[in-house]
C-alpha cells in the first residue's frame, strides 16, 4: 500500500485560549515520526513546528497547539518522502 498522510483539524475556544487541534490518519508503520509544518496569520512561508509526532498502531496521531490566529499546515515524515493535505484552520 502506497504511504498517505490525510489531516484535519478545528479549533476549540478553551478557558484562557484558543486550541487548535488536527488530527490525522496515515498508512505509515506504527511509531512513524512526523513534523507538522505551519504558516501563522500572514507569514510567508511555512515553518517547522516544535513537535514530533508519533504514529499509533493503526497510523493515527493527533496533534494541538494553541494560537489564536489563524494556521496554514501540513504534516510531513521526517525525511520528507510523505507529506500531508494542507489545511487552513481560521
Amino acid at each position: 500500500a502506497r504511504a498517505t498522510i490525510v489531516i484535519s483539524g478545528a479549533r476549540a475556544d478553551e478557558p484562557g485560549a484558543s486550541v487548535v487541534t488536527v488530527v490525522g490518519r496515515s498508512k505509515l508503520a506504527a511509531g512513524t515520526s512526523l513534523r507538522p509544518w505551519l504558516k501563522l496569520g500572514a507569514q510567508s512561508g511555512f515553518r517547522p513546528g516544535m513537535a514530533t509526532l508519533e504514529t499509533n498502531d493503526t497510523g493515527d496521531f493527533t496533534w494541538s497547539r494553541r494560537t489564536a490566529r489563524s494556521v496554514t499546515l501540513y504534516v510531513r515524515s521526517l525525511d520528507g518522502s510523505v507529506t500531508s493535505n494542507r489545511i487552513t484552520i481560521r
